[in-house]
């Protein structure tokens, strides 16, 4: 990202809850989300965003980025051996991460989590103070995201692992912010769901709370240097 408005990669290793985030205006993520809304054509929106191609020189360019979506779309399909391929080994690769402790673990939160959510959380904050809604709120937010992020964490080991032709720095770091920010999503829906516990002394709540603990403890043995890792724009000085 060549626009000095934008941080990059920012929008990588965030939690996606653009309401609640100091950096709407600092995230091209979140620019281009609002210009399809403002757009009907894709390509209009990606230049009111972020603006057209810059050429060699660093200057804007006259070919706008429809001159980039053509060179995909140019780009031949792969044959149906690849294909073939390619689903064999994804599917060897999400069979691995099934089996991962981790992920068990937390597929098993999100699972419980949603279905007491869609029970209880309605009526919950109802008679709920502020600080409990907003307790809900997050947990509601967090359980899924917190699978999806761990799984894409581990993901990046797996690929190291595997000994494929990607940069294994690069997707070492990328694996670590990944981690840092499921772990930070984790310890504020535990913290949460402890206060949900002692508001309304569900038991179900303390057990997701526990749950969560459990799994921070595994997430932290598995990247240890999750927490060292700087995010970009969100974990630097402003």
């Amino acid at each position: 990202m060549s626009d000095s408005r934008y941080i990059d990669f920012i929008s990588a290793y965030c939690d996606r809850w653009c309401e609640r985030c100091a950096f709407t205006e600092r995230c091209s993520l979140f620019a281009v989300q609002c210009a399809m809304a403002m757009c009907d054509d894709e390509v209009e929106a990606m230049e009111l965003a972020v603006g057209r191609a810059p050429s060699e020189d660093g200057e804007p360019s006259e070919t706008d980025v429809s001159s980039w979506i053509a060179e995909l779309n140019a780009i031949p399909p792969p044959t149906a051996a690849e294909t073939a391929e390619l689903h064999r080994q994804s599917a060897e690769q999400e069979a691995r991460l099934d089996a991962t402790s981790i992920v068990q673990t937390a597929r098993a939160y999100t699972v419980l989590a949603a279905r007491w959510l869609r029970a209880e959380s309605a009526s919950l904050k109802q008679r709920a103070e502020a600080d409990i809604r907003d307790a809900l709120e997050i947990v509601e937010w967090d359980h899924f995201l917190i699978t999806m992020k761990l799984r894409r964490a581990l993901h990046g080991l797996d690929e190291i692992a595997r000994g494929t032709e990607l940069d294994d720095e690069f997707v070492r770091k990328d694996a670590n912010g990944t981690a840092k920010l499921a772990l930070l999503c984790i310890e504020r829906s535990e913290t949460a769901w402890r206060a949900i516990a002692q508001w309304s002394d569900n038991e179900f709540a303390a057990v997701f709370a526990e749950q969560l603990a459990q799994l921070q403890r595994e997430v932290e043995q598995e990247f240890p240097d999750a927490r060292a890792t700087i995010r970009p724009g969100l974990d630097e000085p402003v």
